[in-house]
């Protein structure tokens, strides 16, 4: 939406093949950028590059808004593979019962010594 916005914004009249070019390459970005934090405001001016639309006047106004969206998306995702590997432990203790500790290589936790 942001690179439309820039491109429309500045005159731009983007055609079928370049519409699907930001909607390829945004799907790519999204999936091996999604944990990086301000990746996507590098996908965007490479994307923005790639359909050669200009970004030079827009860019502030597209770090204003990145910062505050792309930290909420970081915040969801990392809570996503948080539940995700707590689903998964779970299950295999589960599955794996009281051997699950000796199973995973774990080692039981020493008596706290402090005073």
């Amino acid at each position: 939406i942001t690179i439309l916005w820039v491109a429309y914004s500045q005159g731009y009249t983007l055609g079928f093949s370049q519409i699907m070019t930001i909607a390829m390459l945004s799907t790519l970005g999204a999936i091996g950028a999604s944990p990086i934090p301000n990746s996507g405001i590098a996908i965007i001016l490479l994307i923005c590059e790639n359909i050669g639309v200009q970004t030079s006047g827009f860019f502030p106004l597209m770090m204003a808004g990145d910062l505050l969206l792309d930290r909420m998306l970081t915040a969801v995702n990392e809570c996503g593979d948080m539940w995700c590997a707590l689903a998964t432990t779970d299950m295999l203790r589960r599955k794996l019962g009281p051997d699950f500790d000796k199973e995973m290589g774990l080692e039981p936790a020493p008596n706290d010594t402090r005073a």
